[in-house]
């Protein structure tokens, strides 16, 4: 056999050693190629909850004293790529005045107790030297002697409450050119894999201890995520009860429609957008939340899903509505102050007024005629006189309109059997007074409250309840005093009753003010009973 002959003899025999050895490295470069996607799947998600998170990480390397950053946290904190990145680096960035509470921190719960780092603080910006809010969390890793060599943590940008955005890795290796070395790419690209996901789990941990809700959704609504917090604000009790769902299940129809009109447009142009709305729990009641919506994008740009966080504002809500109420009772009782006062300035007006400037005319006349008609001047200083006492009386009544003097001279139970005479004078219906108390004098405050409780109570009656009998009542009961005006007159409709009716609604804010309770029944035909219950506070005899 020729040599050329025994070479291609060798050939073939080679050739099925050959073919083994390139469907070998065909299957690594299989396995290389499902290897690297995995990864790719991995880091989207990373890159999702990084998105949701807006979390900046650090590294702090206790015997070095040296700590390493990520991106998001040099944004956070505006530093350069050359910033000394050592603990008085650190110091320079932590706000003058949260300093050494923070060094405290530090050395008495975290280094000394060995709890985690937990704490809301202010930092000075490098590049811009804004001041900004920032929350901070950190744990010790200690060694297998049990102290301290690294600190891992996060701080988050707290200032706005905006999802920020957290840098993904942002490059990986090249491939290797040899075929020959596929195989030790695939065990790399394994420890990576394995690292993103180690990493990924730390972002899972932080997002599902939150306490604010955050979830995804596909572009159509449909659920792909929800942590533990927005399960519970849903009202749902875990993530399979809402995985796959719809958000339409959990919002209301003009939350929807909004969704589809603003949210996706301005997401798609500005990346976020913020609104306050209501989430529709499972089996529970609408509540309020503030919601921030943000767009996720894949590697090539193209939109993929959306991200919210929500926060329940249900307490800030009722809070603001409470506050409301209660700007519009202070309004209403300036109101009825104003009309009060408008009252006795239309009394002092028409009487007082009108009597002490005839009583001034009467006394002039008198200076012109005492010397050339002296009969004249008398009849002109009798007048003058009887006005000053008709004013005197009218200051007297309008004295007694306001806080009669018989209230800081015997209290409030004289002071109501002094009302009850007076109004008894008056034609009208009888009047029946009775108390049973056992204190003997209230706080100033209180007792004026009583008798405006009581006078605006029984003037209404007379005026409007048109009953032949009225009843009145001081009781007490312990530590509380139950005053109650009755009549079996006409009656009304309290929900109809006019809004100007400002004597019954002042009776309501003065029972309210001072910690008290007020009721009023009434029907047409059935009289009315105005019972208000009020705390018992003796007068301060040093007072």
């Amino acid at each position: 056999m020729s040599g050329q002959d025994k070479s291609k003899q060798g050939l073939i025999e080679d050739l099925p050693e050959m073919r083994r050895r390139v469907a070998a490295l065909e299957r690594i470069d299989a396995e290389r190629k499902i290897a690297e996607e995995a990864l790719r799947e991995r880091e989207i998600q990373l890159f999702e909850a990084q998105e949701v998170a807006r979390l900046g990480f650090y590294v702090l390397d206790i015997a070095a004293g040296r700590w390493t950053s990520s991106p998001v946290l040099d944004q956070i904190l505006d530093i350069p790529a050359d910033y000394e990145k050592t603990v008085d680096g650190w110091a320079n960035l932590v706000h003058r005045d949260e300093r050494q509470a923070m060094l405290d921190h530090l050395l008495k719960e975290v280094v000394g107790e060995r709890k985690p780092c937990d704490r809301e603080y202010r930092i000075v910006r490098y590049g811009d030297k804004q001041v900004r809010w920032v929350h901070g969390l950190g744990r010790l890793q200690l060694n297998a002697n049990g102290q301290p060599v690294f600190m891992l943590g996060t701080i988050q940008d707290i200032t706005e409450r905006k999802q920020g955005e957290e840098a993904l890795r942002q490059s990986e290796e090249a491939l290797r050119k040899a075929h020959d070395e596929l195989e030790q790419r695939v065990k790399e690209r394994t420890v990576e894999l394995a690292k993103a996901n180690e990493s990924l789990n730390i972002f899972r941990k932080f997002v599902e201890a939150s306490g604010e809700g955050f979830g995804m959704a596909d572009l159509d609504g449909t659920i792909a995520y929800a942590n533990p917090a927005l399960c519970r604000l849903m009202g749902e009790e875990k993530l399979e009860d809402v995985l796959g769902k719809n958000i339409s299940a959990y919002y209301p129809e003009d939350y929807l429609q909004r969704r589809k009109d603003e949210m996706i447009p301005a997401l798609l142009r500005e990346g976020d957008w913020h609104t306050e709305t209501r989430v529709l729990q499972r089996h529970g009641k609408p509540i309020s939340v503030q919601q921030t919506s943000s767009l996720i994008r894949d590697e090539t740009g193209n939109p993929i899903r959306t991200a919210v966080v929500i926060s329940d504002i249900t307490e800030r809500k009722q809070a603001e509505e409470a506050l409301a109420k209660e700007h519009r009772n202070l309004r209403h009782m300036l109101r009825s102050s104003d009309n009060e006062r408008q009252l006795i300035a239309y009394e002092i007006h028409d009487g007082l007024a009108q009597q002490l400037a005839g009583a001034i005319m009467q006394f002039q006349a008198y200076g012109h005629l005492k010397d050339t008609q002296p009969k004249q001047a008398a009849k002109a200083y009798d007048a003058g006189l009887t006005m000053l006492q008709q004013g005197h009386f009218e200051t007297r009544r309008l004295i007694a309109g306001v806080r009669p003097p018989i209230l800081d001279e015997e209290g409030i139970v004289e002071a109501v059997a002094h009302l009850v005479h007076e109004l008894g004078r008056d034609k009208g219906p009888k009047i029946e007074n009775r108390s049973r108390v056992d204190f003997d004098r209230l706080d100033p405050t209180l007792e004026n409250a009583i008798y405006r409780i009581a006078q605006e109570a029984l003037t209404n009656a007379c005026k409007h309840g048109k009953s032949e009998r009225i009843s009145v009542s001081l009781l007490q009961r312990e530590d509380r005093l139950r005053i109650e005006i009755r009549d079996w007159g006409v009656g009304f409709d309290p929900k109809t009753a006019p809004k100007n009716r400002f004597g019954l609604e002042g009776i309501r804010q003065r029972a309210r003010l001072l910690g008290g309770k007020c009721h009023i029944r009434s029907s047409a035909g059935k009289g009315t009973r105005i019972t208000v219950e009020l705390p018992v506070i003796p007068r301060d005899e040093e007072g």
